[in-house]
């Protein structure tokens, strides 16, 4: 299972940042942090999505040799930083759990999940991709969180949208928001 090759990566990274005296805090957003948050899912996922970017040549060869160790060249989303997220998440943080000494391992509530995964519903969904219907399956979320989801997609997408396209998109939000409002 790859979610068990990635938390034996992640202990494995512990170890050798301890030894070369480096110490990483990672914000986890994804699937993993789906699994961490103990959300029984139908598929396995191959990385971490983490929203702070590391810049630390050191800390990003680790990783790297992690990779290999593991089995897994892409388990560590170097790209996952580039999207928006929801403002003051930072507050809302879960301690993952996994008490290892120099990388600190924090997850996303779900409720910022919920909207990120609303977020990648509507990108992935025109290219049929529907891997985050089925995580938002798995959440379960309240209607609430399902709206607040799409108020959050709203606002990340239409504050810089030309108006002569935000009647599509607004269209194509409410296309989405009756998917989700089956879950």
């Amino acid at each position: 299972m790859s979610q068990d090759k990635i938390l034996a990566g992640l202990k494995i990274l512990d170890k050798k940042l301890k030894a070369s005296g480096k110490h990483l805090e990672i914000h986890m957003f994804g699937a993993m942090s789906l699994f961490l948050h103990g959300i029984q899912m139908k598929r396995e996922t191959q990385d971490i999505d983490s929203v702070l970017e590391i810049i630390d040549e050191e800390i990003i060869n680790l990783i790297h040799e992690v990779g290999e160790e593991i089995g897994l060249d892409k388990w560590f989303d170097f790209g996952a930083n580039s999207i928006s997220i929801p403002e003051n998440y930072q507050s809302r943080l879960v301690d993952a759990g996994l008490n290892l000494k120099n990388l600190d391992v924090k997850m996303l509530s779900l409720e910022d999940i919920v909207k990120l995964k609303v977020v990648a519903y509507y990108n992935r969904s025109a290219n049929g991709e529907f891997k985050d219907y089925e995580d938002l399956k798995s959440i379960r979320p309240e209607k609430k969180l399902i709206a607040e989801g799409i108020a959050f997609l709203k606002e990340t997408y239409s504050k810089n949208l030309p108006d002569r396209f935000k009647k599509e998109f607004l269209r194509e939000v409410e296309l989405i928001k009756e998917d989700l409002e089956k879950i």
